[in-house]
C-alpha cells in the first residue's frame, strides 16, 4: 500500500513539473487544477443565465463561486472538465480559461500568449504561423504582442514552443488575476479607536469624540507606502518585547549588546511591567490588516529595540550616549527616544556626550526624533533634555489632541519643531480626561492592561486583548509617530538626509488650531501638526530633483517622473552636481519626462522641465524624451502621432488642474468615477465638468462608463 501510494505521489509529481513556463531562462511550475473553470466579462455576468447554461448541458457543476464584482465566476466540478464543452456553451461571454495554481494562488489562463519581440525585424506572423499556432495577434501600448490561439492548444506548450525559437525577450501565457490595491482602512481590531492616524469624529476611549481630519492623514499616506523593510527605526527605550503578536521578531533587529541596562546585555525585552517601549515600537510599526490589535504608521520598516534604564544609579546618561553610537554603527536610519530629563528643561548642554552622540547621528544621515516632555502647567514652556539641546535638524516633538489643538501638557516653545496627535490631558488638568491613545501593551504582565491603577481592562476583548492597551499618550506617543512618518518618506525616497526629512516635516505640517503662525511656526505647535500624507508627497517630490544629470549623455527612463506642471527649480548641493550654479537648463515634452538616476541641480542654478499642452481634441501620450545639453540635439524615441488614434475618444483638459475639469469623449458616458492613485473611489458622477478644488494637489485615475458598456481610463494632476 505504501508502495502504491509512494508512486501515485510521484506520477502526480513528474505530471505537475511538466507544466511551465519560462521566463528569464528559468522554469517557472504551474499546476493545472483539473476540476476548475474560470469565466468571465466584462460586464456584470447574469447568474441566472449560468446557472441555467449548466443545468441544460449536465455539466456535473457542483459548485459556482461567484467573484466579488459579479463579472467573474469560478465553475467547480466532482471530476475533470472539459473546457471545450464550457467555451461552446459560454460563448457570449468573454473568456472561459483553465485554472492553475503558482505558490499556493490560483491563477486563470487563457488563449492567449504574452511576447515580446527581441527586435523590430522578428517577423511574428511568420513564427507563428510555423508553429501552428497563431489565430489573431495585437499589439500593446508596449512592444508586445498578445497571441490569441485556438482553444485546443495548450497556452503553455505553445509559450514554451515561442520561448524556445530565440526570438522572443519573454513568452508567457496571459493570467487573469486580481491585483491587490492596498486596505488603506485596516483589518486591525482597534484601527477605530486610532484618531491619530484616522479621525472622522468618531467615539472611542470614554466616549470621547474628536474633530473630523484632526490626525495625520495615515490612510492617505498608505495610499503611496505602508513602508519598506530596509528602513530601521531605532527604538531607545525601556526596551520591546520579543514577538510579540503585533509585531513579531521577523520585524524585529534584535541585537547582541543592544541592552545598556540591567540584566542580559543582548536582550533588549523590557524588565517587570515596563511596557513603554513597547508601546512607543507598536506605534511605528505594528503589523497591519492582521484582524488583531492596532495598525501602526510605518508597517512594513523594522524596529531595532535598544534598551536604556531610567533611573540615575546606572549613569543613564551614559547608556543614551551609547545607545545612540550603536543606533548609528549598526545602521539605523531613524532613532526615536520617547525619554528625557524633565529637571533640566533650562539646560541644553548639561550632558555634552549626550549632545556630541545626537550631532553625530545626524552627521551620519540618521534622523533623530526627541520627545519634549509632558508638563503639568498647562501653558509650560518648559522643554526636556536632550530634546532642548542646540543640535540642528534633530526634531523634537510635541503633542497635538483630538480636536487639533495644542495637548495641554505639550509645551509652548520655540524648541518645538512639529507635534503629533495624542492624548488631550492629564485627569489633573482636566477631571474628565485620561490617557487614551491606543497602543502595544506587553502580554502575560500588567503593563498598562490592566491600568496599574484602576485594574481597569481595556481592551477587555478581542484576540489576545491583554497584548494591547487603551491608556497609552503623551509625547511619548507623539514622537514615534513622527519617526514613522519619517519612515515612510525615507522608504519612498531613501536618500533624504536628517535635513530634508526636517524640512519636509515642517514645510508639509498643517498649520491648525487657530494659532498665530508666523514665518510658518507657532510656539503652541511648531511648525504644525504632522501629515504623513504631504510628507511622502514631498519626498517623492524630491526623489526627482536628487539625481544626477551628466553633460552629454540622454534622459533616460527613471520613477518617478516628472509630469505635466512639475518643475524643478533647485535641489540642495551634495554629490556629483552638475548643473552648476548660474547655468539654466531647459526641456521640453508633450507629456511626460524622464530622469536619469542620480540627477541633482546646485543652488543657483535653473534646471526647468515642462509639458506643453497637446493639441485641442488629442489626449497626449508618453514619450521618452532625449536631449544632449552640449548639442542641443533633441530627438524622440517614439514618434507621438502613431498613437493618436485611441486618444481621441477621451481626454482631459485642462492637465494638469486648478479649478473645473472637463472630461471630453466621443462617445456617450453613462458613469465617470475618478479614483486616487491607490484606487480609492472618491467621486462618481455624470458630469463632465467637475470642480475639483477641493482635491488635495497630487495625480488622480478617471473612469468613465460609455453606454455601450465600454470603459475609457485616463489621468490627471490636480495642481
Amino acid at each position: 500500500m505504501i508502495v502504491l501510494l509512494s508512486l501515485i505521489v510521484i506520477v502526480h509529481y513528474s505530471q505537475s513539473k511538466n507544466f511551465y513556463y519560462t521566463l528569464n531562462d528559468e522554469k517557472v511550475f504551474i499546476e493545472p487544477i483539473r476540476n476548475k473553470v474560470l469565466v468571465y466579462n466584462d460586464t456584470i455576468i447574469s447568474k441566472e443565465s449560468v446557472e441555467r447554461v449548466c443545468k441544460k448541458t449536465s455539466f456535473n457543476i457542483k459548485q459556482i463561486i461567484w467573484g466579488k464584482d459579479s463579472t467573474s465566476i469560478t465553475l467547480i466540478s466532482n471530476n475533470e472538465i472539459d473546457i471545450s464543452k464550457i467555451q461552446m456553451n459560454l460563448s457570449k461571454y468573454d473568456k472561459v480559461c483553465r485554472v492553475y495554481r503558482i505558490n499556493e494562488k490560483e491563477i486563470g489562463v487563457l488563449n492567449e500568449i504574452v511576447v515580446r519581440p527581441k527586435n523590430e525585424k522578428v517577423l511574428l506572423s511568420q513564427i507563428c504561423n510555423n508553429n501552428n499556432v497563431m489565430k489573431t495577434y495585437k499589439k500593446t501600448y508596449s512592444n508586445d504582442f498578445i497571441i490569441t490561439i485556438s482553444n485546443n492548444s495548450s497556452p503553455i506548450e505553445v509559450a514554451n514552443n515561442l520561448y524556445e525559437t530565440g526570438c522572443f525577450e519573454y513568452a508567457f501565457p496571459n493570467f487573469v488575476c486580481d491585483f491587490d490595491i492596498f486596505n488603506v482602512y485596516p483589518n486591525d481590531t482597534y484601527f477605530a479607536m486610532q484618531y491619530a492616524l484616522h479621525n472622522v469624529g468618531q467615539l472611542f476611549t470614554d466616549n470621547h469624540q474628536g474633530s473630523y481630519n484632526a490626525d495625520i492623514n495615515a490612510p492617505e499616506a498608505w495610499e503611496i507606502t505602508l513602508g519598506d523593510s530596509s528602513i530601521v527605526i531605532a527604538v531607545i527605550d525601556g526596551g520591546v518585547t520579543s514577538n510579540h503578536p503585533d509585531l513579531p521578531n521577523t520585524r524585529q533587529i534584535r541585537l547582541e549588546g543592544s541592552n545598556f541596562g540591567s540584566g542580559n546585555p543582548d536582550d533588549p525585552s523590557p524588565m517587570g511591567n515596563n511596557a513603554h517601549g513597547t508601546c512607543c515600537a507598536g506605534t511605528i510599526a505594528a503589523t497591519i490588516n492582521n484582524n488583531e490589535g492596532i495598525a501602526g504608521i510605518a508597517p512594513q520598516c523594522k524596529i531595532m529595540p535598544i534598551r536604556v534604564d531610567n533611573n540615575t544609579i546606572t549613569s543613564s546618561h551614559i547608556q543614551i550616549e551609547n545607545a545612540i553610537y550603536f543606533a548609528v554603527n549598526n545602521n539605523a536610519n531613524i532613532i526615536s527616544m520617547s525619554l528625557g530629563y524633565s529637571d533640566y528643561y533650562d539646560s541644553p548642554n548639561i550632558f555634552p556626550n549626550v549632545v556630541t552622540a545626537i550631532q553625530n547621528a545626524i552627521n551620519n544621515n540618521v534622523c533623530v526624533m526627541i520627545a519634549s516632555g509632558n508638563w503639568e502647567e498647562t501653558n509650560s514652556t518648559k522643554v526636556a533634555f536632550p530634546a532642548n539641546c542646540n543640535v540642528n535638524y534633530k526634531i523634537a516633538v510635541g503633542a497635538s489632541d483630538r480636536y487639533d489643538k495644542r495637548a495641554y501638557y505639550s509645551s509652548t516653545n520655540p524648541k518645538i519643531d512639529i507635534v503629533a496627535p495624542s492624548h488631550r490631558a492629564y485627569p489633573t488638568q482636566i477631571s474628565s480626561e485620561n490617557f487614551e491613545i491606543w497602543a502595544l501593551d506587553m502580554p502575560g504582565y500588567a503593563g498598562y492592561n490592566p491600568d496599574k491603577g484602576t485594574y481597569e481592562i481595556l481592551p477587555n476583548l478581542g484576540t489576545n486583548n491583554l497584548a494591547y492597551t487603551g491608556r497609552f499618550g503623551g509625547t511619548s506617543h507623539a514622537t514615534p509617530l513622527v519617526a514613522g512618518v519619517a519612515a515612510l518618506m525615507l522608504s519612498v525616497n531613501p536618500d533624504l538626509s536628517p535635513r530634508d526629512v526636517y524640512e519636509i516635516l515642517t514645510e508639509t505640517s498643517a498649520k491648525v488650531g487657530g494659532y498665530t503662525y508666523t514665518n510658518g511656526r507657532c510656539n503652541e505647535m511648531g511648525y504644525g501638526r504632522v501629515d504623513a500624507y504631504a510628507a511622502v508627497q514631498e519626498a517623492l517630490k524630491r526623489h526627482i530633483q536628487n539625481k544626477t544629470f551628466e553633460s552629454g549623455t540622454s534622459i533616460v527612463e527613471y520613477y518617478p517622473e516628472i509630469f505635466a506642471g512639475y518643475s524643478v527649480t533647485e535641489a540642495i548641493p551634495y554629490g556629483n552636481v552638475v548643473v552648476k550654479s548660474g547655468s539654466n537648463v531647459t526641456f521640453k515634452a508633450t507629456d511626460k519626462i524622464h530622469l536619469k538616476p542620480g540627477f541633482r541641480v546646485e543652488r543657483g542654478g535653473n534646471f526647468h522641465a515642462y509639458i506643453e499642452q497637446p493639441q485641442a481634441n488629442v489626449m497626449s501620450v508618453p514619450i521618452l524624451l532625449r536631449r544632449n545639453i552640449e548639442s542641443g540635439e533633441k530627438t524622440s524615441k517614439k514618434d507621438v502621432n502613431n498613437n493618436l488614434e485611441t486618444n481621441e475618444e477621451f481626454y482631459l483638459s485642462p492637465n494638469p488642474v486648478n479649478k473645473i475639469l472637463t472630461i471630453n469623449s466621443l462617445k456617450d458616458m453613462s458613469a465617470i468615477i475618478i479614483y486616487t492613485l491607490g484606487g480609492q473611489p472618491i467621486l462618481q458622477t455624470t458630469q463632465t465638468e467637475i470642480n475639483v478644488s477641493s482635491f488635495p494637489p497630487g495625480m488622480y485615475i478617471v473612469r468613465a462608463l460609455t453606454t455601450d458598456g465600454e470603459q475609457l481610463q485616463s489621468k490627471f494632476i490636480k495642481q
